[in-house]
């Protein structure tokens, strides 16, 4: 009785936002155009231009990203076909069935037309454009008014969510960007399916962008959310939260039967006993931390996010206000919050998500900084504006200055408050630099086209084979570039192609021979000799098969395993919200008839 009292009172009957109509203004054109600017500035496109190589070391994901992107693209717009194996890592790594691969989004298709460096600059700059907007409507519908609804942007571009992960080639955080459209979706709904479903699609998309944990890190906190909502109105809100659910779990799954059937094998993302561990934080010195007055501690995927004393201080008058009108955000940012430091409370919350199925393979509970971050600019949002609001009673001219003095300070935290720690790791200069290496103020590592990195090896159409693959498959032994294919045995070797999942090869057998094709034998390859299927042996080494003697043309394609059941249900995933809107019509059409 008392857990069913808390739960009616965190969902706040009859106190939530109500939808109203979205009108664009002037002032909307010139506050998007200011986004734009914002992010081009943001992500240190400026000075450089969309068309220069984007900057990076061996030592980060930027390398194993753009090898993604661009072995990605290159199968689609070199050989016009879908993306599923990437020859060049490792020996060869699946693509389709890879948690990181973006093929299925369809901004994947601006790398595709633009290639993997310049497309993949203006991915990110959509996103982070996109994000800003619902953030902006977010704001408006939980009751910031103009100008306060820009405030959330100002001090979430100016913590470390965005521009730290993006300096490590953290690209798949872009998939954040649909998290306040999912929510603003969610609230604004007042638990209708049709919006609901178009939600859950929303928030299954960070997973076509190569975010699986983004994709869950949304699907817990929206999760959540919408499950606060359902005491004030059981039955709509039931329905609501089926309807959200449905699409993104069926994206969820078409995701993953390809990867658990292609790559059972992968340790990526297997979570160590310390993974992420922050280090020994007491409260007072993480207060610091965010504000930028202390050091980050730990390696650069754990790092906390720092905010800056501006939005800490105004989440005191802004937790006033939601406590009171928004019980339901506060929750979702509290466990949000407490999930981000998992690795430092006495008792870990995260080892009991780890316990749900599928959960215990992912490491780095601080990336639910990622999700508190936009709430908690949000909440000081709603505090600057109270907080004016109550100096206003003193008069106008006090109000006045207490909003110029809150907006002076937003400008200088987004512009120079950044701690120290932050201009170290190159957050702004756009230089990418390892810190522990080279002070990237003095020496910005540079593209190096002679280094023996993954991406520069995929540009020259050779594998490398000291290149460990993300998914943490070890190379099989022996290089490959072009000698694609040999033959054991007496025998010649005609031509040997081979363009990105399919490999071709013509040769000559003088009595019984063995070819060797240097690309991992995992499961999918399938085999025709001579137009004929071969059965093929999958395993650590090469592709390998015994020859007759004679003439032969051998064609070899990956598909994943589990590609057919895994596009259903991306399909199925697309036709909820339509399907939900035709049975809807069909309900009100039977009504009608019945009313006659």
């Amino acid at each position: 009785m008392g857990v069913g009292a808390v739960w009616r009172w965190l969902a706040g009957r009859g106190r939530g936002p109500r939808a109203r109509p979205v009108a664009l203004r002037t002032t909307d054109l010139a506050l998007l155009a200011g986004l734009v600017a914002l992010a081009i500035w943001l992500t240190g496109f400026h000075g450089r231009g969309f068309s220069d190589p984007i900057q990076h070391s061996a030592g980060e994901d930027w390398d194993w990203q753009l090898t993604l992107y661009g072995a990605s693209a290159g199968s689609l717009s070199e050989y016009q076909r879908f993306p599923t194996w990437n020859p060049y890592t490792a020996g060869g790594v699946p693509l389709w069935a890879h948690p990181e691969f973006p093929g299925f989004h369809p901004a994947f298709a601006l790398p595709v037309v633009l290639g993997p460096e310049r497309g993949l600059k203006v991915m990110l700059l959509l996103h982070l454009v996109l994000g800003w907007a619902g953030m902006v409507l977010l704001g408006r519908l939980l009751g910031l008014r103009r100008p306060w609804d820009a405030l959330p942007v100002l001090l979430l571009a100016g913590c470390s969510v965005w521009n730290y992960r993006l300096v490590w080639g953290h690209v798949m955080v872009q998939g954040f960007a649909y998290l306040p459209w999912v929510w603003w979706l969610l609230l604004r709904s007042d638990r209708r399916v049709v919006p609901s479903a178009i939600a859950g699609v929303l928030l299954g998309l960070p997973l076509l962008l190569g975010g699986p944990q983004v994709y869950l890190i949304g699907l817990l906190t929206t999760g959540l959310w919408a499950a606060l909502r359902v005491p004030a109105a059981p039955r709509r809100g039931l329905a609501a939260m089926v309807a959200i659910l449905a699409p993104a779990l069926l994206i969820g799954l078409g995701r993953w039967i390809p990867l658990a059937m292609g790559a059972a094998d992968a340790d990526r993302m297997t979570l160590a006993a310390d993974a992420g561990a922050l280090g020994a934080y007491d409260a007072w010195s993480l207060v610091k931390t965010w504000a930028g007055a202390a050091p980050l501690q730990g390696e650069h995927e754990s790092q906390p996010t720092f905010h800056g004393w501006l939005p800490l201080a105004l989440v005191v008058p802004g937790l006033a206000v939601a406590v009171v009108r928004q019980r339901a955000m506060v929750a979702v940012l509290s466990v949000a919050l407490l999930l981000s430091l998992a690795n430092n409370l006495p008792f870990n919350p995260y080892r009991l998500l780890q316990m749900l199925p599928g959960m215990d393979a992912f490491r780095y509970p601080e990336r639910f900084a990622l999700a508190y971050a936009p709430l908690l600019a949000l909440l000081a949002a709603l505090g600057a504006q109270a907080l004016v609001g109550g100096v206003g009673r003193l008069g106008r001219l006090p109000a006045l200055a207490a909003a110029l003095l809150i907006a002076l300070a937003a400008v200088w935290h987004g512009w120079r408050a950044l701690p120290p720690e932050a201009d170290r790791w190159g957050l702004l200069s756009g230089t990418y630099a390892l810190p522990e290496a080279v002070d990237p103020r003095v020496v910005p590592f540079r593209q190096d086209p002679d280094a023996r990195w993954n991406y520069h090896s995929m540009r020259a159409n050779r594998g490398c084979p000291a290149c460990r693959d993300a998914l943490g498959l070890e190379p099989p032994a022996g290089p490959w570039g072009s000698d694609l294919a040999e033959i054991h045995g007496e025998g010649r070797l005609h031509s040997a192609v081979l363009e990105g999942s399919v490999a071709e090869v013509h040769l000559t057998a003088v009595g019984s021979a063995e070819l060797v094709v240097r690309q991992a034998a995992r499961p999918g390859w399938r085999a025709r000799v001579d137009g004929a299927d071969r059965a093929l042996q999958t395993g650590d080494g090469w592709i390998r098969m015994d020859l007759d003697p004679g003439e032969h043309r051998i064609q070899l394609v990956y598909r994943p395993p589990g590609a057919a059941t895994g596009t259903l249900a991306l399909g199925a995933a697309v036709l909820v919200p339509p399907m939900l809107w035709l049975l809807q019509r069909a309900a009100v059409r039977r009504r009608g008839r019945g009313r006659g």
